[in-house]
């Protein structure tokens, strides 16, 4: 009885055995240990077909989350509303046609803002996600592709 592991023609293990060796196996089998043998799925015959090599580990793609992201540039909203005197950047909002032409104006731009923010990280997500474009790695590289904020009227 040996311990080995099948493969096939790219290299991806098809199976692991302790027993002997069987006539159909004899063309594509790397002895392996008791322990290649019982985590056998990672692994994978090497290129010469003569041993094991570990599969490399599977990383996610390198950048934000898009849920991460989604949370910075709501931050990053709310916080220019903030310093502008309103509750955040939906409160800003409300005041689009106020009859208090300083407020319409704040609100006006605040509204444009963030109507153009969230476009162009959709826009964004579209371009990552089609494989055109890299996903920011960090919150101030991300915010550095929307559009800058408005000067306060």
């Amino acid at each position: 009885m040996i311990s080995y592991v099948t493969y096939d023609v790219d290299g991806n293990l098809t199976g692991a055995y302790l027993q002997d060796l069987q006539d159909d196996q004899a063309g594509a089998f790397i002895l392996a240990s008791d322990s290649e043998r019982a985590n056998w799925t990672a692994y994978r015959a090497n290129a010469a077909r003569d041993g094991l090599e570990l599969i490399p580990a599977t990383l996610p793609p390198p950048g934000l989350t898009k849920d991460d992201g989604e949370v910075a540039i709501q931050a990053a909203l709310d916080d220019l509303a903030r310093a502008w005197g309103y509750d955040d950047i939906k409160s800003a909002a409300t005041y689009v046609g106020d009859p208090f032409a300083r407020f319409d104006a704040e609100g006006t731009a605040l509204r444009n803002w963030r109507s153009a923010t969230w476009a162009a990280s959709a826009d964004l997500d579209a371009a990552v996600m089609a494989g055109n474009a890299t996903a920011p790695a960090t919150v101030a590289a991300l915010l550095a592709l929307m559009p800058p904020a408005p000067v306060r009227p």
